[in-house]
């Protein structure tokens, strides 16, 4: 019986974010060719009468629910898979991301994106960790997702498994006390989770935000001065908005605060 490369997937010998999986009619979809043993069934007779069955199905709903998830957000203005899935420059380097899952590894991640209305590009490492490590993702967009989806739920997405890697994608406006207890509470859920924890703060260009100022106009004047007042705010380092325990937190998980101590 052929070997299963499924085994294997979790080597960062193997090149691609995506190997084994192939476009078809717009989704993802294993490629039988890679898939010998089960001709991408995910189940296999091992003996005469002894079926067993691999990871490769669970793997693949992961996968489609995260495709799913992100099309409804986004629609397909953004195509989350590119035409050649495994030439796609990669945020992390596969072994960066295993070594995370290693027992007493750095547990989080945090990187800052351009302020523009376009999806996190922490998907496709969201993406990978399922399929490349088996790893059960939650993401959340913040700001976009469903409030009451913001954390994971076994019961409510259907496996019963708690996920093990969370992803907050285009996190913005922590000055607003809601949105910052928002953030504590995903961030305080991780920590007591043991999950892996992948973070993107939106980084605020502040000439574009502040907009262009007009000759005569007066600076204090109506929605011009909020706007400004607004800018500054967002301007300002993440870790001011933060409560101390939830920096510990962070700080523990990811360790070091230096992309959220500066503006």
């Amino acid at each position: 019986m052929p070997s299963c490369v499924l085994k294997c997937l979790h080597s960062e010998n193997l090149n691609g974010p995506l190997i084994g999986l192939d476009i078809r009619d717009g989704s993802l979809a294993v490629d039988t060719s890679i898939f010998p043993c089960c001709a991408g069934k995910g189940i296999a007779e091992e003996a005469p009468g002894v079926m067993r069955q691999c990871d490769l199905h669970r793997r693949m709903l992961m996968v489609h629910r995260l495709l799913n998830q992100y099309y409804l957000l986004w629609g397909q203005q953004f195509p989350l898979i590119p035409k050649d899935i495994n030439r796609a420059p990669a945020l992390f380097n596969l072994s960066e991301v295993k070594n995370m899952t290693v027992q007493g590894a750095p547990t989080g991640k945090i990187l800052r994106s351009p302020a523009a209305n376009q999806p996190s590009r922490l998907w496709p490492v969201a993406l990978t960790l399922a399929w490349r490590f088996g790893v059960v993702p939650h993401f959340v967009c913040f700001g976009k997702s469903p409030k009451t989806k913001y954390l994971p739920d076994a019961r409510r997405d259907g496996d019963g498994v708690t996920a093990k890697a969370i992803f907050v994608g285009r996190i913005d406006n922590l000055s607003d006390p809601i949105n910052a207890f928002e953030f504590e509470t995903i961030v305080s859920y991780a920590y007591h989770a043991q999950s892996l924890l992948f973070i993107e703060f939106i980084a605020h260009d502040e000439a574009k935000a502040r907009g262009p100022f007009r000759q005569g106009a007066s600076q204090d004047s109506g929605k011009g001065y909020f706007s400004r007042k607004i800018s500054q705010l967002r301007k300002q380092p993440v870790a001011k908005f933060l409560q101390p325990d939830c920096l510990s937190r962070l700080e523990n998980m990811c360790g070091s605060l230096k992309l959220i101590e500066v503006s």
